[in-house]
């Protein structure tokens, strides 16, 4: 007449076998397990997928019981299960489970720096870093780490608060800049994670506060010699200005 959970679903971490092995009985009307029955009981996962372990199981291997093995899901967050088995009625969902993120792995850009910017100037768009387990799941629960930021491209030196520490797996720059007009990119870095590298950045000189001599005359000079004399249209950080 139906099926229903035995061993409920508990909670884990992603990638990780949920234990012990789910069950579900296969019973009549009055919630007795039928000992004789051969049918197959399917498995689904609400909002996600089991990724491991099978997700049919014949009831008939264990006297009406149905036990589901090795079942693990990759994406952390709350399910719930349902088993079918033919036209039997299902059962209502399972208990709610919650997958945890797995041990962090790896640093993420989630929202890139900006692809152009002024020497001396912060980035418009400053750098978002995701701390992420080696499924793609957000460390939600980690509020300490530290991550870096320093140059991977270019002399710079890069500018501004370099350290940021994540809170709830999310580490956000805010005044990012380089002084030097070149192209650059941006390293992020924490512990042995593994690290996650920008895309190039273009850092155009600023507006031209003065001149410079970068040619001089020779000294001595003599009567009547000719010179080469080389001035150049600067930004406050020694950058020639093109556009002047």
């Amino acid at each position: 007449s139906q099926v229903v959970f035995g061993q409920q679903p508990t909670g884990t971490t992603a990638g990780a076998t949920i234990e012990p092995a789910v069950t579900v009985d296969v019973e009549d009307a009055y919630g007795n397990v039928i000992p004789g029955d051969s049918s197959t009981v399917s498995l689904t996962l609400s909002g996600g997928t089991f990724e491991g372990g099978s997700k049919t199981a014949a009831s008939a291997a264990s006297s009406g019981v149905a036990t589901f093995s090795g079942l693990t899901t990759d994406v952390a967050g709350s399910y719930t299960a349902s088993a079918t088995d033919g036209t039997l009625a299902p059962p209502s969902a399972s208990n709610s489970f919650a997958i945890s993120p797995a041990t962090a792995a790896k640093l993420v850009i989630h929202t890139q720096p900006s692809s152009t910017t002024t020497s001396g100037q912060a980035f418009s768009i400053q750098p978002v870093i995701d701390e992420e387990d080696r499924f793609g799941n957000l460390e939600t629960s980690d509020s300490s780490s530290v991550v870096s930021a320093s140059l991977s491209s270019g002399t710079g030196p890069l500018q501004g608060t370099v350290i940021a520490t994540v809170s709830g797996g999310v580490a956000t720059f805010t005044n990012l800049a380089d002084n030097t007009a070149e192209t650059i990119s941006v390293t992020f870095k924490s512990g042995s994670l593994n690290p996650a590298t920008s895309n190039g950045i273009s850092v155009n000189s600023a507006p031209a506060t003065r001149l410079v001599v970068t040619t001089a005359p020779p000294d001595p000079l003599a009567a009547g010699q000719a010179f080469t004399l080389v001035v150049s249209t600067e930004d406050p950080y020694g950058n020639v200005d093109p556009t002047y």
